[in-house]
């Protein structure tokens, strides 16, 4: 019961929450209902809990940090799921190239909300829900000194990325995409193959 009222557990938890919440959107718009396996899955959230951590060097408020991240996960989803819907696989850094050409046959389109979307926007109410606790139990206390959110956070999130991508024993195989982009999001996640892409 102590545990439940210390302020830093509590944050953790709803970071965490809001982190999980999050990856999920991604999923779901991939149509993936099933999570990524008991590897991926702690991947995807802790890769999102980097997001969020990496916002809050510059918001300085965690519950500021996991609102940005949380605006910009459930708009990335809904333009993920139009874009597998419309295109056939999910949207990438080269979608931004094409941004101007998806924009003129915009209004060629059927928007349709999906069970997908309803997911989403459940998902985006449950995010709002989180943040606004956390925004409460936020303001009781300064959570973290400035030096050690400064110094720790970042070579945190770098050793994580570092470990599971990009060195010689990486947790994620290099490249997974082969034929078949279904099957490499559906095992590895959203995140993990957005940054092989």
């Amino acid at each position: 019961m102590k545990l439940l009222k210390n302020n830093k557990f509590n944050m953790f938890l709803y970071i965490s929450a809001v982190a999980f919440l999050c990856y999920y959107a991604l999923e779901v718009s991939c149509s993936n209902y099933l999570f990524n396996g008991w590897l991926y899955t702690p991947v995807n959230i802790i890769c999102m809990g980097a997001v969020i951590s990496l916002v809050y060097l510059f918001a300085r408020r965690w519950w500021i940090a996991s609102s940005v991240t949380s605006v910009l996960t459930v708009v990335l989803s809904f333009i993920n799921y139009y874009t597998v819907k419309f295109k056939g696989q999910p949207v990438s850094t080269q979608d931004i190239h094409n941004a101007g050409t998806a924009l003129n046959v915009l209004d060629s389109y059927k928007f349709e909300i999906g069970i997908p979307i309803l997911v989403v926007m459940l998902l985006g109410f449950l995010l709002l829900l989180l943040i606004l606790k956390m925004r409460k139990t936020e303001k009781k206390k300064k959570l973290v000194p400035e030096l050690v959110k400064t110094a720790v956070i970042p070579a945190l999130v770098f050793l994580f990325t570092f470990g599971m991508f990009f060195s010689e024993n990486s947790v994620k195989p290099k490249l997974t995409i082969v034929w078949s982009w279904k099957e490499a999001y559906q095992k590895y996640g959203f995140i993990p193959e957005t940054i092989e892409i």
